[in-house]
């Protein structure tokens, strides 16, 4: 929400993003997230440090040996992963293709939703 709300990212075309424009030679993800300011770096190494949990939730799921815990831990983790892949693909189409976005937080909604029904069939 921070991001949508009050960073503001520089315009660029969707064939040649901004992180593109900037000179920066380190390459498409770290290079466009250094150019944009520290919220956006803070963002992606938050998601990736979900994503770790995200898949060692899933592990510790398939370690229980309850069938619907470990369809949740699965399901769970594979709708962080479309979240993440998902904001990769909105950066690198140079932050124009809002539907990237918005998969990216329905990725992320949904997985919040499958580890709470993760925790439901845990306690029952």
């Amino acid at each position: 929400m921070w991001i949508n709300l009050f960073v503001s990212l520089p315009p660029g075309t969707p064939n040649r993003p901004p992180y593109q424009e900037t000179g920066f030679m380190m390459g498409p993800f770290f290079g466009g997230m250094m150019s944009f300011g520290g919220a956006v770096m803070a963002h992606f190494m938050l998601g990736l440090l979900i994503a770790l949990v995200s898949f060692i939730i899933m592990i510790l799921a398939f370690l229980l040996g309850d069938l619907k815990v470990m369809m949740m831990g699965v399901i769970s983790f594979l709708f962080i992963v479309v979240a993440g892949i998902s904001g990769l693909s909105f950066m690198m189409s140079g932050f124009t293709n809002n539907f990237y976005s918005f998969l990216m937080s329905v990725g992320f909604i949904l997985a919040f939703s499958s580890y709470s029904a993760l925790l439901y069939f845990l306690k029952t």
